[in-house]
């Protein structure tokens, strides 16, 4: 095996998740399930396969967790277990790896772990429904789940008139 055919990393949790390639360079997001940064940048030519099962012998810097936000993960990790697996938006058959804000957790962080503002949706549609606000307004099903529990919000964050969610029903 050569050190460009690595496939999965496994975290310090024992979740396996694929790492991604840019030119030479490993580059591998944060763990899934515990939102561990198992490694940031490292040279494909520096790793040494037998220690890539081993994140921690890889020597990065580890990014301490509080409590209070460990306890938040364990959470969203449990709520994202329950979700449907498939991407939410209709006609995409991609599984929902991203477990999606609907209102962003910047501007609402009293809705971070409320199950109702919760979706998965592929890597492709999250970044469009985080970017794109012609996109987020096309997706009139997931204005009315976050209207269900914060009209308001909705129309501010989906940029709606207040009298879009009567017609869209």
């Amino acid at each position: 095996m050569t050190e460009t055919e690595i496939t999965t990393i496994i975290c310090k949790c024992g979740a396996a998740f694929r790492p991604q390639y840019r030119g030479t360079l490993l580059i591998s997001r944060s763990c899934p399930d515990c939102r561990y940064k198992a490694a940031l940048v490292l040279r494909v030519a520096q790793l040494n396969v037998s220690k890539i099962r081993d994140v921690e012998s890889a020597n990065l810097p580890i990014k301490q967790v509080s409590a209070k936000q460990s306890a938040k993960n364990a959470e969203l990790t449990k709520i994202k277990k329950q979700l449907p697996s498939n991407c939410i938006i209709p006609d995409c058959d991609c599984k929902g790896i991203d477990l999606c804000h609907l209102l962003a957790k910047s501007l609402y962080p009293e809705y971070y772990t409320k199950k109702e503002n919760l979706v998965r949706m592929c890597r492709i549609h999250h970044n469009l429904f985080d970017d794109c606000k012609a996109f987020r307004q096309k997706q009139t099903f997931l204005f009315n789940q976050v209207a269900g529990f914060d009209e308001m919000a909705a129309n501010k964050y989906f940029d709606y008139a207040d009298h879009l969610r009567a017609d869209t029903k």
